[in-house]
């Protein structure tokens, strides 16, 4: 989000008032058009939030540097109530804040509703001014008047109070400065901001209540999830895809092994050709007699047989055994018997053909010695 333009709403009354800020100068003025694309920036009163500045932060890396700021507000703050929650800020600078929502946060953000969901940030105007400072490199500064909490940040030390200017003179001499703190003003603060063009999304308020996450902006939040979705839906259609081929390829690779289980069988309308193979050859093999390797008998059988060739039985002896059969005619009978001699170490022998009705189909009957 661009830093140089943008609304501005704030609650100094209680209620919305609005300003534009262009870059250099901010103003009063209405509230933008409904449906407009302008950034806005809502600011949730200072009196809502408590800021804690740590110290003797040693901790490497974002989240780890979130997690030490909030195990030290938890051990030298008092207990987060119902309805507060305790956060950690990192600014532009690479420096952490801490944070701690005060119970009437929440019902603040119900009551003005309709302004925050407009809002494309949400964030308070100390997080901004102490942002600004940070991006200045100001080492000593005050901020806040009127009925707001005050601020004095001097010597690395964060002093976040509800006193007025006597108050504040009085933290100020006791931090025994060299020189006078550095005054900052609304208009100094946005212009620090732009000048360094600080980016906007970087200053949402850490609150998961908020819809601001750790740095995320409503409308990057948005764009974030619509195209982790869109990316999600894609690999989604593209595994769906790749299923319904493979799916078809099996069916096409099934059907075509149970037409070659059906071609030895003499019924091949079977429901299930393998299984009826499976069953026939445990049967031969249950009534094989012992030395007789029935699966080398059938693969050499098989080998050499022409198509149509299909076995009705088949008994073995001790030393030859029976193959009762059919063929398509006399001369693939012929080439079947030739082409069989000495393979596998079977001999096998054509014994009888007959065709009764003089054509089609030819009853073999074929003696195998071993």
């Amino acid at each position: 989000m661009n830093s140089n333009r943008f609304y501005l709403v704030r609650f100094p009354e209680g209620g919305p008032s609005w300003e534009f800020f262009d870059g250099l100068t901010v103003s009063e003025c209405p509230p933008p058009p409904a449906g407009s694309k302008a950034t806005v920036v809502a600011l949730v009163p200072d009196g809502l939030l408590y800021f804690y500045q740590p110290k003797g932060l040693t901790a490497k890396g974002e989240r780890s540097q979130r997690a030490a700021v909030r195990l030290q507000m938890q051990h030298f703050l008092p207990p987060a109530g119902d309805g507060q929650e305790i956060a950690a800020f990192r600014g532009p600078s690479g420096k952490v804040l801490g944070l701690i929502t005060r119970p009437g946060l929440r019902d603040f953000m119900e009551e003005h509703g309709d302004v925050f969901r407009r809002a494309t940030l949400v964030t308070s105007a100390f997080l901004l001014a102490w942002s600004a400072a940070e991006a200045r490199g100001v080492g000593a500064w005050t901020w806040g008047n009127g009925s707001g909490p005050r601020a004095l940040f001097a010597g690395g030390d964060l002093h976040y109070f509800t006193g007025g200017d006597e108050e504040l003179a009085e933290r100020v001499q006791a931090a025994n400065l060299d020189e006078s703190p550095a005054d900052l003003s609304w208009t100094d603060v946005l212009a620090a901001l732009a000048q360094h063009k600080t980016r906007l999304g970087r200053l949402a308020l850490p609150i998961g209540s908020l819809g601001g996450g750790a740095g995320l902006d409503a409308s990057k939040a948005r764009r974030l999830a619509l195209v982790l979705g869109l990316v999600g839906l894609m690999f989604c259609f593209g595994e769906a895809a790749r299923w319904w081929g493979a799916r078809g390829e099996l069916q096409v690779w099934r059907t075509a092994l149970r037409q070659e289980y059906a071609k030895v069988l003499s019924d091949p309308n079977v429901a299930d050709p393998y299984g009826k193979l499976l069953f026939r050859l445990d049967q031969m093999q249950n009534n094989a007699v012992e030395g007789v390797d029935v699966l080398a008998l059938l693969t050499a059988l098989s080998r050499h047989a022409p198509d149509g060739f299909m076995v009705k039985s088949l008994s073995l002896g001790t030393r030859n055994g029976r193959i009762e059969a059919t063929a398509p005619d006399y001369a693939a009978v012929e080439t079947m018997v030739a082409a069989l001699a000495g393979v596998g170490g079977f001999t096998f022998t054509l014994d009888s053909a007959s065709n009764g009705s003089g054509s089609g189909p030819v009853d073999v009957t074929l003696g195998v010695a071993y």
